[in-house]
């Protein structure tokens, strides 16, 4: 059942500043970042004009507990995603930890993973979100929940465009096979995009 939130005007979240989510939907300023920050000239300019602007933000958030750091992709993408699904469930929580899992988020129906990327981070790191159902493959049945894989930011650009993990139009006969059996088994990878426009429209 979706409620509407009423943010108090003394209370700061991601989701009350535009920027954030133009960064979510992938708009043109992130569209800016990635190809800017692939040219080697304008890497460090671009990938610290990045830091900045996620570390001020975070501040917002926590004041006085906040450390700027280079490292924020994930404060930053869990942050979202737990207000994102406040809008939509009345308790959000830390899983229990069973068996060494240890989930970033609980709901009445579901646990979830959350995935972050920068867009000015060059390399190979985000292949490591292809290996997540099968290092996650045993949480439904440990928690008797789906598991969500929620893709922020470049990730998810990165898993809808280049590893083509959502359009079954252009995934091979192979692709398709295994995403079916995750799906089966209770693990679902999900566009960060796709959760804040289905949770954020709100009742009358």
């Amino acid at each position: 059942m979706l409620k509407t939130i009423i943010i108090c005007s003394m209370c700061e979240t991601l989701l009350q500043h535009q920027s954030v989510i133009n960064w979510i939907l992938m708009g043109e300023t992130s569209m800016i970042l990635m190809k800017k920050s692939r040219k080697r000239s304008k890497y460090q300019k671009y990938k610290k004009r990045e830091n900045d602007w996620a570390n001020e933000h975070l501040e917002l958030i926590y004041g006085d507990k906040f450390i700027y750091t280079t490292q924020w992709t994930t404060r930053f993408g869990e942050t979202i995603v737990k207000e994102i699904l406040l809008l939509h469930y009345e308790n959000v929580k830390k899983p229990e930890c069973i068996n060494h899992f240890k989930p970033d988020f609980e709901t009445e129906d579901a646990i979830w993973e959350v995935k972050t990327r920068n867009y000015t981070t060059n390399g190979t790191a985000g292949e490591k979100v292809l290996g997540c159902p099968l290092k996650y493959i045993d949480i439904p049945k440990l928690y008797g929940k789906k598991l969500y894989i929620v893709l922020v930011g470049y990730q998810e650009y990165e898993a809808d465009v280049i590893f083509k993990l959502f359009d079954k139009s252009k995934m091979s006969k192979e692709k398709k096979r295994v995403i079916k059996m995750y799906k089966k088994i209770g693990i679902e990878f999900v566009k960060c995009s796709d959760l804040y426009h289905r949770f954020s429209v709100k009742d009358d």
